[in-house]
């Protein structure tokens, strides 16, 4: 009569009467290698975001100017907006008295303006983000600009307003391929009557 081969325990293992580790445990570390090795890729597999998922992304947008080569200034403006699931707008506008008939002239020599309307100027950014997958997303940036120049013999007193501004504009409309972290200017534009170079830089981060 065959019977089943013995075992012997040593501490919490039990082995072979020859021994030898049992075939069940020695298969053990094999499995657990296997597991450790799948679980970690597929789980990396799983929070790569798809193209068309829905991601938070900032969006860092500096308009500049500069004259002769210098830097006149700047301006930096952030949006928020989610990948695939609508639009990011930022406004900023004033309202700015413009003259509009004669000035005028004071006891103290001092031209002021008699009749003037208000003309709304300002920033409108708008951004539209996709996600395209690999880490890649392509962002649509619309810029609309007004200001008023009051020119450069401007007088320091602000209530000596010129008395034919110039209005300012500048309108863009691009598109970007960016991964988190990465910039880029593109555009470069100079006006004909200022000689002024308009400069835009972009940064994407990515939020989630």
């Amino acid at each position: 009569m065959d019977c089943p081969p013995f075992t012997t325990r040593t501490g919490d293992l039990a082995l072979d009467t020859d021994g030898s580790i049992p075939m069940t445990f020695r298969r053990l570390p094999l499995a657990v290698v296997l597991a450790l090795t799948l679980v970690p890729a597929a789980a990396a597999q799983e929070a790569a975001p798809e193209p068309g998922d829905a991601v938070s992304l900032s969006v860092d947008v500096t308009i500049s100017r500069y004259r002769g080569g210098e830097l006149a200034g700047s301006q930096p403006y952030t949006l928020s907006v989610t990948a695939d699931r609508g639009l990011g707008t930022l406004g900023l506008y004033n309202r700015v008295a413009v003259p509009s008939g004669p000035p005028n002239v004071g006891p103290d020599g001092v031209r002021r303006p008699g009749i003037f309307n208000y003309e709304q100027v300002g920033t409108q950014i708008d951004c539209i983000a996709r996600n395209l997958g690999e880490g890649r997303y392509e962002v649509n940036i619309i810029i609309e600009e007004s200001s008023v120049d009051g020119g450069e013999e401007a007088s320091a007193d602000a209530s000596a307003v010129p008395d034919w501004p110039v209005f300012r504009s500048f309108n863009s409309n691009n598109t970007l391929v960016l991964r988190d972290g990465q910039s880029r200017q593109y555009l470069a534009a100079a006006n004909r009557v200022s000689g002024e170079t308009i400069r835009v830089d972009v940064t994407l981060t990515v939020l989630d």
